[in-house]
């Protein structure tokens, strides 16, 4: 909406905007936002995944040490260390 009650006749560019923030400011802005919140969103979807890429390496590892150990017994040569 163009400003009311001035005199606008030799004023060139845009017509004001709200806040006098213009469209291409807004825009930039708005890109500048969206990038920041995209690279928080994958460095937190990295650190989520690799912490469940550690608590499944860690659960392989505990069940198959479960497993050795009950073949050991089974065979009757379990060892404590």
């Amino acid at each position: 909406m163009y400003e009311t009650g001035r005199e606008l006749s030799g004023v060139q560019g845009e017509p004001c905007t709200k806040l006098g923030v213009s469209y291409q400011e807004y825009k930039a802005n708005l890109v500048r936002k969206n990038f920041v919140l995209l690279k928080e969103y994958k460095a937190n979807l990295v650190r989520k995944n690799f912490v469940l890429i550690e608590m499944c390496q860690d659960n392989l590892i505990s069940l198959n040490n479960s497993k050795a150990h009950i073949r050991h017994a089974q065979s009757g040569t379990l060892d404590f260390e």
